[in-house]
């Protein structure tokens, strides 16, 4: 019987060519937009969320409000001083991070003593107790001055390979050579945190780059709560902190400092200060596109009914003569139904290859690395089978 509705089907698809191509066509580029808008927003969506312990990470920014309410600005970065105080006033947080992103530092080749201008990020010890990356050798250790980690595709750039854990890297611009503590598998794209290359935050002392003041904004600074601790509290707590640690300089200056929290997983698409760590996204796109793929999927879906019951009218004579020769109005709807899954399924097809065919393009517009996994990706699967 499913056999005898699947070729009729297609007997009827073949006939009607006109219809089949328009109404194919309609479903293919409208599922073919959806696809590629998904995986999209679901790649901005998934910013910063793979870390293990992401649920309890915020940023601490920082508003500074000029002298005679002259206006305000928001960083997120901070000072390095207020880690101190955070770290050791306030017990819900169970640890603190700093990391200094320096743009354009000078690296030396060893072996063929080529320089290159790199951004190099300096971070506390404390770093990888806050965020989990994976080691592909050695150790995340950034206890002394001068120590650092480094990216596999840095490892292979600067040694031809990637085992590099006790080699120098020099530093000209520095006056310094570091030596290499571990290499990191490549970090994750879907961060805001991306570096290539990351030393220990008391190589800036060691290079008498003071690490006490709370006006140099620069500092990204995270916090990891402990687990139950309530953020709306925190957040109350340390809004003036500097009132109680920086008062005199604050009188004087005519400047005042007011500190907030943002959850990692916010920043990417819903925070956009200065001195941000790196280019953020932003949610109102992602809406929107949501937004726009949901009507594409809605008009093609309608357009495809109209055109399937502007045509049902041109088959009222075969709908006559199958009820003459004792057709049941079940096995009518059947038919139709197998014609329609038909055409669906070769829609779903075209759009798949479609997409694939798009996705480099969409990749080299929005930087990204987009990859249509259907069957490794539980999420796609259902998109998939919904449409």
């Amino acid at each position: 019987m499913i056999k005898n509705y699947l070729t009729i089907a297609i007997r009827n698809l073949l006939k009607y060519r006109l219809f089949s191509l328009v109404n194919v066509l309609g479903l293919t580029i409208g599922m073919t937009c959806c696809f590629l808008i998904y995986l999209y927003v679901d790649d901005e969506l998934s910013y910063d969320r793979h870390y293990e312990n992401s649920d309890r990470i915020y940023r601490v920014n920082c508003k500074y409000y000029l002298p005679k309410d002259a206006g305000s600005e928001e960083y997120a970065a901070i000072g390095p001083g207020p880690a101190v105080v955070l770290s050791k006033d306030f017990p819900e947080i169970e640890s603190v991070a700093r990391i200094r992103l320096t743009p354009n530092r000078l690296i030396e080749k060893r072996l063929t003593g080529e320089k290159f201008y790199e951004n190099i990020a300096f971070a506390d010890s404390s770093f990888f107790n806050l965020f989990d990356f994976t080691f592909a050798h050695g150790t995340s250790s950034l206890n002394e001055p001068f120590q650092i980690v480094v990216s596999k595709s840095m490892a292979k750039k600067y040694f031809g390979r990637t085992d590099v854990v006790g080699e120098l890297l020099w530093l000209p611009s520095d006056s310094a050579r570091y030596k290499i503590m571990g290499v990191l598998e490549e970090t994750s794209k879907n961060s805001h945190l991306k570096f290539d290359f990351l030393a220990s935050l008391s190589s800036l002392r060691a290079q008498r780059v003071g690490l006490g003041t709370w006006w140099s904004f620069s500092f990204q600074t995270y916090v990891l709560l402990k687990p139950n601790a309530e953020v709306s509290t925190l957040s109350e707590k340390i809004q003036w902190m500097s009132k109680k640690y920086i008062p005199t300089q604050e009188t004087q200056s005519g400047y005042r400092q007011e500190y907030s929290l943002t959850a990692l997983k916010d920043i990417h698409l819903k925070s956009n200060l200065r001195t941000e760590f790196s280019a953020n996204g932003d949610f109102s796109t992602v809406s929107i596109l949501s937004l726009i793929g949901l009507i594409i999927l809605v008009l093609a879906c309608v357009n495809f009914m109209n055109l399937s019951t502007a045509r049902a009218l041109l088959r009222a004579k075969e709908v006559g003569l199958r009820k003459v020769v004792g057709a049941a109005r079940s096995q009518l709807i059947l038919q139709f139904l197998a014609e329609s899954l038909w055409l669906s399924v070769l829609a779903l097809g075209l759009a798949i290859v479609a997409s694939e065919v798009a996705l480099p393009y969409l990749n080299v517009f929005t930087d990204k690395h987009l990859e249509l996994q259907i069957f490794g990706n539980v999420k796609l699967m259902v998109v998939t089978v919904a449409m």
